[in-house]
């Protein structure tokens, strides 16, 4: 595999996008790459939501779920998914209503 600089990638997508048509691609990017183009990571967003599930969730209750899920408080990032299903389970659109909010303001970056 060819390694090669951002600005090479960029201009290589460019002029492939002129050229070409119906080309397709795939990206396949690593945790955080939101954070440059103004997005909020996972594992921010994951941190957020556990203080508002705690505040709606007695102790006994936190603590089982917790315990059911093995959330790591420690390490949030690792239970993204977990923490989602459970702040918006009672409301599943406002969960997508966050996320498009979240990236409303979001410009793109390599």
């Amino acid at each position: 595999m060819k390694i090669i600089s951002t600005l090479t990638f960029k201009h290589t997508l460019k002029d492939i996008h002129k050229n070409t048509e119906n080309r397709k691609f795939c990206f396949v990017l690593g945790a955080g790459t939101s954070r440059k183009s103004g997005i909020p990571t996972g594992g921010e967003l994951a941190i957020q939501w556990f203080s508002e599930i705690k505040d709606r969730l007695s102790s006994d209750e936190l603590e089982t779920w917790v315990k059911e899920q093995k959330i790591d408080k420690k390490n949030l990032a690792i239970s993204y998914g977990s923490v989602y299903r459970k702040r918006f389970e009672n409301d599943k659109t406002s969960g997508y209503e966050f996320l498009v909010q979240a990236m409303k303001n979001a410009k793109p970056s390599f």
